[in-house]
């Protein structure tokens, strides 16, 4: 009776060769350390270190920029929306875009820091990823790296998410049906108003799934890249 690796038969009762242990390794994706051999794993962590890295770029370059410009893009927005609008709509507009724009001021300066952490850490996801395919350790220490504080800032640029958000919810359902009312007032008006308020809801709740759920795929990858990076086995791939 013979045990077959790879092309040579093996006898049950001949002694395992130093040969034979190397074929069982690469066979069984155990302990390879062959030069230029990279694992699935450590693709498919690179491959979307680099999504997550260009998609953070994008998010932190707009999240800056549109707090930068604010105040213009506030008064544009609220000359189209009272532009034709009757007075009553007007003035309830208007309240609700003054109050918008000071909870945005308020929160400009956090905004912009996170915004500029954000670009820096997706740079370094993205150029950590690239020398990691390379199998080149600065690479992966880099991209370890990105992932151990790329959770830190998650977690940290949440808070002001969600307290920017839940003072933009209380407006949004305060003003929603008055607005929805002073557009068509009387009974339609005040189906409107319901309306109004209905779909404020939806959209917050819709809104906080999307952002909680987002928010913990991206805590769930970048906790498994770190713990995968670290392994003894991975960081035997790479080479200084």
């Amino acid at each position: 009776m013979t045990e077959i690796t790879g092309d040579s038969p093996r006898s049950e009762n001949e002694k395992p060769t130093e040969e034979w242990k190397f074929q069982d390794a690469v066979y069984t994706a155990e302990s390879v350390t062959l030069p230029g051999y990279r694992p699935g794993g450590l693709t498919a962590v690179c491959m979307v270190a680099l999504i997550l890295g260009g998609l953070g770029l994008i998010a932190g370059g707009w999240i800056a920029a549109t707090n930068l410009a604010s105040n213009q893009l506030q008064q544009l927005q609220q000359q189209w929306t009272l532009a034709g609008s009757p007075p009553a709509v007007r003035d309830l507009q208007a309240e609700l875009n003054a109050k918008t724009m000071a909870l945005a001021n308020r929160f400009r300066l956090v905004n912009i820091a996170f915004a500029l952490l954000q670009i820096a850490v997706a740079a370094a996801l993205i150029w950590g990823a690239i020398h990691a395919l390379r199998l080149q350790e600065k690479g992966r220490k880099i991209l370890w790296a990105a992932c151990a504080v790329a959770v830190v800032f998650e977690l940290g640029r949440a808070v002001p998410h969600v307290l920017m958000q839940l003072e933009n919810m209380a407006l949004m359902e305060d003003y929603m049906p008055r607005l929805m009312e002073a557009s068509a007032p009387g009974p339609q008006g005040q189906q409107g108003a319901a309306f109004g308020a209905m779909i404020a809801r939806f959209s917050m709740i819709v809104g906080w799934v999307v952002f909680a759920g987002w928010l913990i795929l991206k805590l769930a990858f970048f906790g498994v890249a770190f713990m995968y990076l670290g392994r003894p086995k991975v960081r035997a791939l790479f080479t200084s």
